[in-house]
């Protein structure tokens, strides 16, 4: 076998024209992934500021296809944004793909034409109650089950009785004030729109809760986390560094910059055919703020991630799964 080598000064100038933040071991395009909805707020800084030719490519795409990016023999995403049950059952051994972060802590509100609300101390009046849930088989669901378990509230997903929180699934359109339902579990932005349009119908609709408090309190839930190839972090720290520093500051810009600013954001990285999720319609500072976006290392969560993974696989076993020390991104 011969092996060529080329000069240094060659060697130099081929370095010298790669694209920024790309080494000589990695010259690709830097490829960033995130479904619509809160998820792709935590990059709205980072799109904001995408710059074309900066060698780093942002994508907003739907839920449903999120995990296409992240698997197969050769994933897409250097970096993607994908709910943390998915990531634990997918990427968990920590052989490809790293967390380094969550970037969401749930978005799911209680709504009801009733007032009275529920927290923590309060949850047992939820005992009796018919609870429209959207999504209750997967993580809202399920987490809003894990939630009621911690609070001593037990529940049912088989009738109503006066002793038993009553479960059932409901379609988004389904949430109403004239549903059946005493109480809704319901996502952010449609629970603050419903509001706003049937209250302007003179219909008021109240939020009486949220399941992040009734969770994990001020800290909410962990939600969707951020994930990177193993290679990418080790072969083009520049480019990861930059990715970090926008998430880091996710948070505070949201809270400053203008709606338009916010949605012109995303909806330009949206990929073709796909609607957004927000808009100036629906896009408010309190939706935002509802959202709950604020990206949080992994090593300051990861414990929390470990016991909200193995508090869901009790509920439904197939729902997520336990990880490797080595999925933790320190």
């Amino acid at each position: 076998m011969k092996v060529k080598f080329l000069p240094l000064a060659l060697c130099g100038v081929l370095c010298s024209g790669a694209l920024a933040f790309t080494s000589c071991t990695d010259e690709r395009v830097v490829r960033v992934y995130a479904p619509d909805g809160a998820p792709a707020l935590a990059l709205a800084q980072l799109l904001a500021e995408d710059e074309t030719g900066d060698g780093v490519e942002y994508t907003v795409t739907s839920a449903n296809k999120i995990a296409t990016f992240v698997t197969g023999r050769d994933p897409q995403a250097d970096v993607c944004v994908l709910p943390v049950n998915l990531a634990s059952t997918l990427l968990g051994d920590g052989s490809v793909y790293q967390m380094v972060g969550l970037a969401t802590h749930g978005n799911m509100y209680l709504l009801s034409a009733d007032p009275t609300t529920y927290d923590a101390t309060s949850a047992e009046g939820l005992k009796g109650k018919k609870i429209g849930v959207v999504q209750l088989g997967n993580v809202p669901g399920l987490t809003f089950r894990s939630a009621l378990s911690r609070l001593g509230v037990s529940y049912s997903l088989t009738g109503v009785s006066a002793d038993d929180a009553y479960l059932y699934a409901v379609q988004p359109t389904e949430v109403s004030p004239l549903g059946e339902a005493d109480v809704y579990l319901c996502p952010e932005p449609a629970a603050s729109a419903k509001i706003k349009a049937f209250t302007a119908q003179g219909k008021p609709f109240y939020t009486v809760g949220d399941l992040q408090t009734l969770y994990g309190g001020a800290e909410g839930y962990p939600q969707a986390c951020v994930v990177a190839k193993k290679s990418f972090i080790a072969g083009n720290p520049a480019a990861f560094d930059k990715i970090i520093d926008g998430l880091t500051a996710g948070s505070a810009f949201l809270s400053t910059a203008e709606i338009s600013t916010v949605c012109n954001a995303v909806s330009s990285h949206l990929e073709t055919g796909l609607a957004a999720t927000f808009s100036t319609a629906n896009l408010t500072q309190e939706v935002i703020a509802r959202c709950n976006v604020r990206f949080e290392r992994s090593e300051y969560c990861y414990a929390r991630v470990d016991a909200f993974l193995g508090e869901l696989t009790a509920i439904a076993p197939n729902s997520a799964s336990a990880v490797a020390p080595d999925f933790y991104y320190f």
